[in-house]
């Protein structure tokens, strides 16, 4: 899930050559003491897949499960006042989202029935089950969980019993409030014959289920986790002093996916653009600036040979303002405040999102792509000004630019760069949509943006993943 990883990834690319937006914390509460923020001002938002994913593999029953999110639940409650976990919405997905899904479950299903015992087989595959099949001491919910039409349920089923943990036994960490968005409150009482209605679940619905409630469902969690803290900034803005939401000062975002970066880049790019910054919410006290870092959790690191490093596992804490201003600075040659906040600016950012997503992410992959590599290349493009069309045109200068820019490199190294030469016309296509995606402007029409179409001939059979448009309407 994410961005392509490795060493030469986004991430360790950004990282490497953004430095000072960095920085390891051994929890999300030593994340919000180095910003010099108070835990009443502060906002945590938590991927729910990943923390439900987080569990050990000691832990297989349902009870504990509950146990263990409670408990993780209670930290971040210790480091914020105010947590929202976001659950996917499966019936609201993109199907770009699901065409990836699909791909990836059918790998690891064939390797968890290859490995299942034969009482781990009676684990649901899809919402047919109650709490009672849940409480069977035959169901292990890691096996539960390998059925993605399996989770909603459990999800639901989880959360509900574990906000009834923490209601009837508090935290002991002063005022607090927990919110579930994405969930029945049904939980698994829900009928099995009933839809799922994915809601608000929290302890202050008179606070959190107006400010959560969408027009529009948001189908993926990494997309909410970014649209709840634009909804807490919006409270802000709008003068109502009276709710403690409006003093919120610092935002957590807390996940593992790395396309977060991406999408926190762009959302600090759009409050640039309506003249917002962070700065935009300093309330009549002077308290300052609102703040966001994307907290992403690392696993133990390694002992070193002589002793050195080591650790269990940890945060890595990423300033997205600091990150932004950083990667404008690098694109555009000019560090002065005026002009990271400029239009030539939030251009050049969407053209390097858009060749970040080529070089790998669930929604399109170009084949020799590298980040660390493509991001020179964008800067050079730039100082040019060769960059100024259309991002599909400004996407295809960069390709080109890129498949020749490596001479001195080994011949495996060459071999994979120049095979970024045969980018197609549904590759370029498929990085304008994720861009699109990732700035909150979804476009549904995909077979207009390089995503396969079914054919009218034989719509089981249609392979047009990787054909234009143009091509796949051909082949119909």
């Amino acid at each position: 899930m994410g961005l392509a990883s490795g060493p030469h990834g986004a991430k360790a690319t950004f990282r490497h050559t953004f430095g000072k937006a960095f920085r390891d914390v051994a929890s999300l509460t030593h994340a919000r003491e180095g910003a010099g923020v108070a835990r009443g001002r502060t906002l945590a938002v938590l991927d729910g897949n990943v923390l439900v994913m987080a569990t050990p593999t000691s832990v297989a029953t349902f009870d504990g499960y509950v146990r263990v999110l409670a408990h993780a639940l209670c930290g971040a409650l210790a480091a914020a006042e105010h947590v929202v976990v976001v659950f996917d919405e499966p019936a609201h997905l993109t199907a770009a989202k699901q065409e990836e899904q699909a791909r990836r479950d059918a790998g690891r299903l064939a390797a968890a029935a290859a490995a299942a015992s034969p009482a781990t087989l009676r684990a649901p595959c899809d919402d047919d089950y109650d709490a009672a099949d849940l409480l069977a001491p035959t169901i292990d919910v890691h096996d539960l969980m390998t059925h993605r039409a399996a989770r909603p349920r459990l999800h639901d089923a989880l959360c509900v019993a574990v906000l009834a943990r923490l209601v009837a036994d508090p935290p002991n960490v002063g005022a607090w409030s927990l919110t579930f968005d994405g969930i029945d409150a049904r939980g698994a009482q829900r009928p099995m014959d009933a839809c799922r209605a994915p809601g608000v679940v929290t302890t202050h619905p008179d606070r959190w289920v107006p400010l959560l409630r969408r027009n529009v469902p948001i189908g993926e969690g990494d997309v909410k986790l970014t649209d709840v803290c634009e909804r807490v900034r919006a409270l802000r803005r709008s003068g109502r002093r009276d709710l403690r939401l409006a003093h919120v000062r610092l935002m957590l975002v807390v996940t593992v996916d790395t396309d977060s970066m991406p999408i926190e880049l762009l959302a600090q790019s759009r409050r640039l653009g309506g003249g917002l910054d962070d700065g935009d919410a300093i309330d009549a006290n002077g308290d300052g600036d609102v703040r966001t870092f994307l907290c992403m959790r690392e696993p133990p690191r390694k002992r070193r040979r002589d002793g050195g490093g080591g650790g269990g596992a940890h945060f890595l804490r990423v300033d997205v303002r600091v990150l932004h201003d950083a990667v404008a600075s690098y694109l555009m040659g000019e560090s002065d405040r005026a002009v990271v906040a400029t239009v030539a600016t939030a251009a050049a950012l969407r053209v390097l999102v858009a060749t970040i997503a080529l070089c790998g992410c669930d929604f399109v992959k170009l084949s020799g792509m590298r980040a660390d590599l493509v991001l020179p290349v964008v800067r050079d493009l730039l100082a040019q000004g060769r960059l100024r069309a259309p991002v599909d045109a400004a996407i295809r200068a960069v390709v080109e630019a890129y498949a020749s820019s490596v001479s001195g490199g080994s011949p495996q190294l060459r071999r994979a760069v120049g095979r970024a030469a045969s980018c197609t016309d549904a590759q370029v296509l498929r990085a304008c949509w994720t861009l699109n995606y990732w700035d909150g402007r979804e476009a549904t029409d995909l077979g207009a943006w390089g995503f396969a179409r079914r054919c009218a001939q034989d719509p089981e059979r249609c392979s047009c993943v990787d054909k234009s448009p143009l091509e796949c309407q051909e082949s119909s």
